[in-house]
């Protein structure tokens, strides 16, 4: 299976509150590939399927052991 990404359209009340994080983590958690950062809020432009998540969340937690 070949992984394409593409852009979804969300609704504008899905958004996460950035405002009291530090800069790198929003950068961190929040890619702008991924999410529009404007006024304290983080907007979802982009999504992953669930299995390529299971399998970045993977290698995370097997870095982070190492």
């Amino acid at each position: 299976m070949k992984n394409i990404l593409f852009i979804l359209s969300f609704d504008k009340s899905v958004h996460f509150d950035v405002s009291k994080l530090p800069v790198e983590l929003i950068k961190y958690r929040y890619p702008k590939e991924y999410y529009k950062i404007e006024n304290g809020k983080a907007f979802p432009m982009m999504g992953r399927y669930v299995d390529d998540l299971v399998k970045l969340w993977k290698e995370i937690k097997n870095k982070s052991k190492s």
